[in-house]
């Protein structure tokens, strides 16, 4: 059966026609998901909870865009809203200080490449997350998920040049951030 007959079916109740169509998109709901959840337990919660939705919610589904662009928005915002609940946990159990300090061997040869890289990475890490939510969202999926413009701007329902002006913001404020932490480029 093509996407368009599971589709079909799947709309008028038929089980295996759902099961199949789910599982024909299991990769992309993983992708989306790896790209913006990284504990392994919640990972499993929101593919579990993307998949419920789409159940749920089949019957919805106009066919105005394709069914893989439905499901990976109903993807982006459940990893969204898992993110959002990780970020209110954290404030509320936020220890005094962090002690968490990477084990890099001093006295190997590349220590202090390691330790470098490691902490630009870091420092990456840590610009990305204080980003606007959309650029944070169109940078990922970019960089990341390697998805286009064109892909990107379908699946959050801007236009393209917006896609592409969030994303120079995004890596903007990235660069001006690591510059003042005195990385340069």
């Amino acid at each position: 059966m093509t996407t368009e007959e599971l589709i079909t079916a799947a709309k008028y109740g038929n089980r295996s026609a759902l099961s199949a169509l789910l599982l024909d998109h299991h990769s992309l709901v993983a992708a989306v998901v790896n790209r913006f959840v990284h504990d392994g337990d919640i990972k499993k919660d929101v593919i579990q909870n993307i998949f419920l939705k789409a159940i749920k919610h089949i019957g919805q589904f106009s066919g105005l865009c394709k069914f893989s662009t439905w499901l990976y928005r109903i993807s982006l915002n459940e990893c969204l809203e898992a993110g959002r609940a990780v970020s209110r946990e954290k404030q509320r159990n936020r220890p005094l200080f962090d002690d968490a300090i990477d084990a890099v061997d001093p006295c190997a040869p590349d220590a202090f490449a390691h330790a470098s890289i490691q902490e630009l990475k870091e420092a990456i890490g840590a610009l990305l997350q204080k980003l606007p939510l959309d650029q944070k969202t169109v940078f990922s999926l970019f960089y990341f998920g390697n998805y286009s413009g064109k892909e990107i701007a379908e699946a959050l329902s801007i236009s393209e040049a917006n896609v592409f002006m969030k994303l120079k913001a995004g890596r903007d404020a990235i660069k001006k951030g690591l510059v003042v932490k005195g990385w340069h480029s």
